[in-house]
Order: C-alpha cells, then structure tokens, then sequence
C-alpha cells in the first residue's frame, strides 16, 4: 500500500508544480526547468496530504498497522524530498540562474550582480553564516517550516483519517484546499 500512497503523491505534486510553473508572468515553458525545484518545495506538502487522504478515503473503520506505517514512511520520504530540495537544489539553481543571467549582453537583458543573498544559500552554508551575516537566521526559519510541513502534513492527514471516514470527493477537496494555502504562503501572493 505504500506504493500506491507514493504514486499518489507523485502525481498530485507533479500536477501541482505544473499549474505553479505554468503560472503567468513567470516566464512561461522556458523558465519552468529553473522553477522546478521552487515549485516542488511548496507541492509536496500538499501532495503528500492528499497522497495519505486519497489512497485511503472510503475505507471506513480499516485502520491497522499497514496504515500507521505507510502514514510515517510517507511522512520521512517527504521531509527527505523537501530537505534536499528546499536545503540544496532550490538555492544552488538560484545561483546558477543568477550566473547565467549576469553572462547575458547588457543589451538584451538589464541585470545587476547582487551579492549573494540567504535565499542562495545552501542549508550547510546558511549554518556556518548563521552568527555573521544578516538576515540568516530568518531563512533558516523560513526554510525549515516548509520541510517541517512536508512531515507534519502527511501525519494530519493521517490522524484526520483516524477520526472520521473521508470520501473521494472530499478528500480531493482538502487535498486542493491544503495546495492552495501553500502556494498563497510559498509564492507570497
């Protein structure tokens, strides 16, 4: 059953990087490589929600020791995922971005070198600046709520799964509800 709650959370936090990456105004199918990691840190909480909801809505009063283990497995594997990809990937295709941008003819595209900011920094790298620079400490924060929610996600779904009998529909309707607070919070709009 593990499997199954896996895919199922592999595909809506693929359909949720793609509505986020296909978003207007960010830069359309050109950018969307660059967004992938950025947008895979705000789905995947929600993905595994919904993943723990939907594989298991419409199953009344089924709760055994399969569940309560698929519900920590899946709950590790997305802090895992969000820890690498919100830890390391997301900041370091920040980097390169910048770096790519600042190669381009002044011409064609206005684009000022800035320093490194916190947001382009490593987890390793944001631990070893943590006293020194500014601004540090708040990303550090912001950065290990995200991969605290893709743990806490999964286990709330689970527990709401405990209390009371989910059907299809509204387990996808919470699902849609949890992605939805985590892009207006991760994107800031």
């Amino acid at each position: 059953m593990t499997l199954r709650a896996i895919l199922v959370t592999l595909a809506l936090t693929a359909a949720a990087v793609m509505l986020i990456v296909m978003k207007p105004g960010l830069g359309g199918r050109e950018s969307a490589v660059w967004l992938l990691p950025a947008a895979l840190t705000i789905a995947l909480p929600a993905g595994a929600f919904g993943g723990i909801l939907l594989t298991r809505s419409g199953r009344q009063g089924i709760i055994d020791a399969n569940w309560v283990d698929e519900t920590a497995r899946l709950a590790v594997l997305a802090l895992l995922l969000s820890a690498v990809t919100g830890g390391w990937l997301v900041p370091l295709a920040g980097q390169k971005t910048d770096r790519a941008r600042s190669r381009l003819p002044a011409d064609t595209h206005q684009v000022e070198v800035r320093e490194v900011t916190p947001s382009r920094l490593t987890l390793n790298q944001l631990f070893v600046q943590m006293d020194s620079a500014p601004g540090v400490t708040q990303e550090l924060l912001r950065r290990a709520a995200w991969i605290a929610a893709s743990f806490l996600l999964p286990l709330a779904a689970g527990v709401a799964r405990l209390k009371s009998s989910w059907t299809q529909s509204e387990a996808a309707l919470a699902a849609v509800m949890v992605f939805m607070i985590s892009v207006r919070l991760g994107m800031g709009t």
